[in-house]
């Protein structure tokens, strides 16, 4: 989801056909929820508690949907921490954040306060998110919320028979060939798994691709000359990854 400046100086017209984008994307990413409940499988969705997201039709008809959860947990509860803008120590980030899933362990376990209210838990501090980059260090989620999350996920997958106890220990992207050869090839590569993989197969997924965004509407070329003009920099490169699923 697109983050704006709140700056009135800035174009109006700029800012509303940024906002278009942003809530295209945010129902481009509801779509893709819809699309995993009607094949039986889970979604995560996340916000910040106070985003104006929430309020979105097609948000707020999601959320109301038998089966969906929406809770909301503090940052805090999962170690999120970054340095004062001013004194440049430690302290914990508060930041209420609203979820919103079809897994009722995912939805618990994110499900919280903070424990400064709570006198039964240890009290710690919160840093003030305003100046010295205090913000962007609390973009990135915390590893225990990463592990927590992951845990919670395999272990439904488990319960629910899509992964077996021998499965949950072999799974993951151990490539059988983990390095690409050396000298001139023009095969294709896995990426995830390693080996080689079908050119005419690779062609096709990529074509699969390339369709449902073009579909979804998620781009709109422009001249690379704009990224220059706009922010004095090059786009940022984007690259395939290729594999077996």
């Amino acid at each position: 989801m697109l983050r704006f400046l709140n700056d009135s100086k800035r174009d109006p017209e700029v800012v509303a056909a940024q906002l278009k984008t942003a809530t295209h994307h945010l129902h481009v990413a509801v779509a893709c929820y819809r699309r995993q409940m009607a094949r039986g499988r889970k979604f995560l969705h996340e916000h910040p508690w106070g985003a104006s997201s929430w309020s979105d039709s097609e948000v707020a008809k999601l959320a109301a949907e038998e089966g969906v959860f929406v809770v909301k947990g503090p940052m805090c509860n999962w170690s999120l921490e970054v340095f004062d803008g001013k004194t440049k120590q430690p302290g914990f980030v508060r930041k209420e954040t609203g979820w919103m899933t079809n897994c009722p362990r995912l939805a618990a376990l994110l499900e919280g306060v903070c424990s400064n209210v709570d006198e039964s838990r240890p009290w710690h501090r919160h840093v003030c998110m305003v100046g010295g980059g205090v913000a962007s260090q609390a973009k990135v989620y915390p590893p225990e919320l990463v592990t927590a999350v992951l845990t919670s996920v395999r272990d439904t997958l488990l319960e629910e028979g899509e992964l077996s106890a021998l499965g949950s220990q072999a799974a993951g992207p151990v490539p059988e060939q983990p390095h690409i050869p050396d000298g001139e090839w023009f095969e294709c590569w896995d990426d995830v798994n390693g080996g080689y993989l079908d050119p005419e197969g690779v062609k096709k997924a990529r074509e699969v691709e390339r369709q449902w965004v073009k579909k979804m509407e998620i781009y709109t070329p422009v001249p690379i000359t704009q990224c220059w003009e706009r922010t004095g920099k090059k786009p940022i490169p984007l690259k395939w990854v290729d594999t077996n699923k």
